[in-house]
């Protein structure tokens, strides 16, 4: 169940890209996807039976836009004469 997405992307995109990894059985373990929110976000992956959760996650991650990285600058401009307090 995946329960939060990156910020600006919206479910349905994040759906359509693990749909899109399903039809083309590029994650055999993969069944079904389905969108459960209401308020909350909550997508609900089918899996198989033996299939281990965390190296379906791990391939969504990597594969999908379910992990984005944007870079921060924070930078804090200090007073003159503040330095030693």
């Amino acid at each position: 169940m995946i329960t939060s997405i990156p910020y600006a992307l919206t479910k349905r995109d994040v759906v359509e890209k693990i749909a899109e990894v399903i039809v083309s059985r590029k994650l055999p373990y993969l069944l079904d996807v389905r969108d459960e929110s209401t308020t909350d976000v909550r997508i609900v992956l089918e899996i198989k039976k033996d299939a281990d959760p965390d190296l379906v996650m791990a391939y969504l991650f990597k594969h999908t836009p379910l992990q984005s990285n944007f870079h921060v600058n924070m930078t804090c401009l200090v007073p003159p004469g503040f330095l030693g307090r």
